[in-house]
């Protein structure tokens, strides 16, 4: 290590250029690793029961919201990834009414600003259905809901 500072020392012009090429890099570094963590998808995987889309809506909103035909007809999404690609569905879900004025009034008092963050009972107020066309809304309480939910997360 010493005979590495007195050949430096003995090369200051040589010091100097690895210094600025060591915070070019540096600098680059922190760049990519920013950029990449901004360039992370926003908000939640939302499908819309009217017109069959995928699309995302902040994390705020709560579920069943309005679509695309003036309905409540926007649910949440549970994907396996962001690819918002239709087979990396598992499940949908929304909340009942009450449920979602329950949660938006902690919504609106939660430092964190989510309903995920938020605990009701567990899955209380919420409905989740297959990602199947014609497939029924059941309580997540339910044992048909529990199935539905357990099935995802063996995926």
């Amino acid at each position: 290590m010493s005979s590495l500072f007195s050949f430096l020392n003995q090369r200051p012009r040589l010091a100097a250029s690895a210094t600025v090429v060591l915070i070019i890099i540096c600098v680059a570094v922190v760049y990519a690793n920013q950029r990449q963590s901004n360039s992370a998808p926003q908000g939640d995987i939302y499908f819309d029961e009217s017109n069959g889309t995928l699309t995302r809506r902040p994390s705020t909103e709560i579920p069943a919201l309005r679509g695309a035909s003036g309905a409540e007809s926007l649910v949440r999404a549970v994907t396996s990834d962001e690819s918002m690609k239709p087979e990396s569905v598992h499940y949908l879900f929304r909340f009942t009414a009450e449920a979602k004025q329950r949660l938006s009034l902690a919504v609106a008092t939660n430092p964190k600003g989510t309903y995920t963050n938020i605990f009701l009972e567990e899955n209380e107020g919420k409905e989740v259905r297959r990602f199947a066309e014609g497939s029924p809304w059941v309580s997540a309480t339910s044992k048909e809901g529990q199935a539905i939910i357990e099935g995802a997360t063996a995926q």
